[in-house]
């Protein structure tokens, strides 16, 4: 029987697949190969396109534009009228996010509502952000899909920075924007308008947003209503911004509870005196924080122990871009490794702690094993372990926790472990051990790279 030998990239259906994962590079030396491969890999060659990263787009011909612009998908550093008029074809119609800077020239500002009309129906990620001081009123009109196209607006994240509107003009982009669940808002005046509707949002469910913002939405109104009078199933606060005027902690409470009672998680970068009495003093029921690490403090942690009954997540944000995926072991800072016991009170205490990621504190082996942790639902652990400081350490240890996950009788072995004295195992053994009694934890991290277990 003769074999038919199939190359498998011969097959439209695998390049096609296989467009999607590779580098623009690679895509380009692809185009090459033949008519078929060029027409398989050019989408991901025009997929995205950043002004930044590739200023010389602008210089492309526009007949080159009205070919290949149906495969633009996503748009960023969009902020010179060179680059505007480069997407000023009918082609550009497909896009699903958007970055672009505001400018007050009324060409800019047409161009601009042009490629916001065309795309409105598409369009899930917008970010605006301007350097002056502007009404937005043009933009909110393009952005809501003409009632003849049946469609309605796809918009789920949306940013705002630097641009002025009146509160009115606000409720309407909110209203036009049924499926928008994530805004990040800065720097930005609504202005009052006298009885003004203030829409509020059925789906919204992450604000990101500095005090000042939220609670001084008006230099011109003091008094009027806090951003979060919208957003009343709002369950995530991203709070940056340290600086305050004239808002008390009871304003914030009484703000939070009227008008956002699912509000239950708080990112910030705060200081930790004001971070822990914003997380004190404002809300109940708080189930998730993310902090920065440096801000670890007594003050802190008792304020997160007053959400002892709720709280399941702890987190602090990641220190650097792929800092979890590195196999380098990161030394520690000593200033930051002191703080462990704070982490070890918290696994103590907190029974209901599914998720803790805290990669900046070194925590003693010794006083785990003195003290229970209660969380015996931990799902995720990013931690450090004092001595284990060493590439192979850290592996030898994951291992045998990943191997005892693994064993079937491994009760029978945690129950012949728990015979031996702990002085007399490696640290290695005594981690291992004490990952071994948390039956569902899943994600572990001890300083090189992320392991899982089904």
């Amino acid at each position: 029987m003769t074999k038919i030998h199939i190359n498998l990239f011969d097959i439209a259906y695998i390049r096609t697949r296989l467009s999607q994962y590779v580098t623009l590079k690679d895509a380009l030396a692809c185009i090459l190969v033949n008519k078929s491969w060029f027409e398989d890999f050019i989408p991901t060659i025009w997929h995205t396109i950043d002004f930044e990263a590739h200023p010389q787009f602008v210089n492309l011909n526009m007949s080159v534009v009205t070919k290949h612009g149906r495969h633009i998908r996503i748009i960023e550093n969009l902020n010179t009228i060179a680059a505007l008029e480069a997407i000023q074809n009918a082609s550009v119609s497909k896009l699903v996010s958007l970055s672009m800077v505001l400018d007050p020239c009324l060409h800019y500002q047409a161009c601009c509502y042009d490629i916001l009309r065309r795309n409105n129906a598409s369009l899930k990620n917008i970010s605006f952000s301007s350097l002056y001081e502007m009404e937005m009123y043009l933009f909110v009109d393009a952005l809501s899909p003409s009632a003849s196209t049946n469609a309605s607006s796809r918009l789920s994240h949306l940013g705002l920075s630097g641009v002025t509107m009146t509160r009115d003009a606000f409720s309407s982009l909110l209203r036009m924007s049924p499926a928008l669940v994530k805004l990040r808002i800065s720097k930005t005046t609504l202005s009052p308008v006298s009885g003004a509707e203030l829409y509020q949002h059925p789906k919204m469910v992450y604000l990101s947003a500095s005090i000042n913002q939220v609670f001084m939405v008006s230099n011109q109104s003091p008094g009027s209503p806090s951003l979060l009078a919208h957003f009343p199933n709002l369950k995530t606060w991203s709070a940056f911004n340290p600086t305050i005027s004239d808002i008390t902690p009871q304003v914030m409470k009484a703000e939070i509870s009227q008008c956002c009672p699912l509000l239950n998680t708080m990112y910030s970068n705060l200081t930790p005196e004001l971070f822990a009495d914003l997380i004190t003093d404002c809300f109940k029921n708080l189930k998730c924080i993310c902090f920065m690490c440096d801000i670890i403090s007594p003050t802190l942690t008792m304020a997160i122990l007053a959400h002892i009954d709720t709280i399941d997540t702890i987190l602090t944000y990641e220190p650097s871009p792929g800092f979890y995926e590195s196999d380098d072991i990161h030394s520690v800072n000593k200033q930051l490794g002191q703080h462990g016991w704070a982490v070890q009170i918290m696994l103590q205490l907190c029974s209901r702690l599914k998720i803790v990621k805290i990669p900046l504190l070194e925590m003693n082996m010794g006083d785990i094993e003195k003290a229970e942790w209660s969380c015996t639902k931990l799902a995720f652990l990013y931690i450090r372990i004092h001595g284990l400081d060493t590439e192979e350490m850290v592996n030898r240890a994951i291992q045998l926790w990943v191997d005892g996950r693994n064993r079937k009788s491994q009760e029978c072995n945690s129950h012949q472990l728990s015979a031996i004295s702990q002085d007399n195992l490696p640290l290695e053994e005594r981690v291992a051990r004490h990952l071994l009694k948390f039956k569902e934890l899943k994600e572990v991290w001890l300083g090189t790279y992320i392991r899982q277990v089904a």
